[in-house]
């Protein structure tokens, strides 16, 4: 038996195996597609990014694994009904350990049992129970990590994650110290990134976070999925305050204070309040927190602010800052003088 990449010549066989072992699997599927919609559904997910490697014994292939390995998910793993029992499934999850080393999650039907032993004896460890996004039904996820964590060279690891959407992040208003809860994709992305983070460390050293209630609301969803400290809620990680326009939106501001916002950019527009915080004052509260920070730190903040923390810690200037993406489906790594995005 030989482990190997998938080519679109193989994709035929590969729904056709999906959909026969989907079909005798603890529970059944509800709705199995068929073969046809399996194949089409393989050749869009390929082009998203989605890998698979395939188990092949001769000519024959006897399994599959399908991983997204910019998000660290394992999204199927499936082994000819004929071959169970072979060893398959074992040489399929190597496979898919070393193919992302840094850890991955996946999910399983909560009423297929023999998966679910499968993956706890082979070291994985559950994260609790929800619904799939797109079917409803109940399902169980697993992560597996490596176990390697803390400091690399006696060097700080800063796992940084901004809060999940807003109310008024969907609204197009610029929050900074005032609030609205998390939308239900805000409260999707916090699970889909505690369970990330959970695949990536096996433990923390400490977890700070914004005191903002957006920001609580976000670390309690991410720190459910695995044992962690109790959060550090710290006043430096809250958003930047652009003072009377806190709460408002561009349309309000360049309605309230004409002209204003006259040649600014879509980075820098919030330093011209003119009662709000100066990026000065943002970045020398970044400062402060940074030259404290030890060990392996799971770090929950904002958008503006985040993309302070990630210029500080590179020494970028402020247009350079400002200019960073601020995505809320990204873990930030921040080690050994690097910044690497990690999706969620």
């Amino acid at each position: 038996m030989r482990i190997r990449q998938a080519s679109s010549e193989h994709y035929p066989e590969i729904a056709a195996l999906w959909h026969d072992s989907a079909r005798l699997m603890d529970g059944g599927v509800h709705d199995l597609p068929s073969v046809e919609a399996l194949l089409n559904r393989i050749n869009h997910e390929v082009v998203q990014g989605c890998e698979i490697s395939i188990a092949v014994d001769g000519e024959i292939i006897t399994g599959f694994a399908a991983t997204i390995p910019d998000r660290g998910i394992l999204d199927q793993l499936f082994v000819a009904r004929h071959n169970q029992g072979r060893g398959v499934g074992n040489a399929l999850l190597a496979a898919v350990k070393e193919a992302m080393p840094g850890g991955f999650t996946l999910r399983t039907l909560t009423s297929n049992e023999n998966a679910q032993r499968f993956y706890v004896a082979r070291g994985l460890r559950c994260l609790g129970d929800d619904f799939h996004p797109t079917s409803g039904l109940p399902v169980r996820y697993y992560a597996w990590t490596t176990g390697k964590s803390g400091r690399q060279n006696g060097a700080a690891q800063i796992y940084l994650l901004r809060h999940g959407e807003t109310e008024w992040n969907a609204a197009g208003r610029f929050q900074g110290i005032l609030d609205s809860p998390l939308t239900g994709k805000g409260i999707e992305q916090a699970k889909a990134s505690g369970r990330r983070l959970a695949s990536l460390i096996a433990h923390a050293d400490a977890v700070h976070a914004s005191s903002l209630g957006r920001v609580r609301q976000t670390c309690t969803i991410i720190t459910s999925f695995n044992s962690y400290p109790a959060p550090l809620w710290d006043a430096r990680l809250r958003e930047v305050s652009i003072g009377s326009w806190d709460g408002l939106t561009e349309i309000d501001i360049e309605e309230g204070w004409p002209g204003l916002l006259d040649g600014a950019t879509a980075f820098d527009w919030f330093f011209r309040s003119p009662d709000g915080e100066t990026y000065d004052e943002a970045a020398a509260r970044v400062r402060r927190w940074l030259s404290e920070v030890e060990g392996t730190v799971v770090v929950v903040s904002h958008g503006l602010l985040g993309r302070i923390i990630r210029g500080e810690y590179l020494g970028l200037s402020r247009h350079e800052a400002l200019s960073l993406p601020v995505p809320q489906d990204v873990i930030w790594h921040l080690a050994a003088g690097k910044v690497s995005a990690l999706k969620s």
